[in-house]
């Protein structure tokens, strides 16, 4: 195998991790979403607990969310799963 190929490989291993951790990103966005809405008392103000996104890195491998009290939190998509 020359340098070339391995070095392709590598590139294509790289891609297919990024590909898996956008996905995995793209889950977590939806679930805290989905659980901010379900748990959103009505008429439109946030209830304690529910969080916002606010921020997701390039490769969607960090999100970053935010709480009713102003509290940030970073998720790393790495760690989930």
């Amino acid at each position: 195998m020359s340098l070339r190929d391995a070095a392709h490989r590598r590139a294509a291993a790289r891609a297919e991790r990024r590909s898996q951790m956008r996905q995995r990103a793209q889950t977590v966005r939806e679930g805290m979403d989905a659980a901010a809405t379900a748990l959103a008392p009505a008429g439109g103000k946030q209830a304690p607990g529910t969080f916002r996104h606010l921020y997701s890195s390039r490769d969607d491998a960090l999100s970053v969310f935010e709480d009713a009290a102003g509290h940030v939190v970073a998720v790393n998509a790495a760690r989930l799963a």
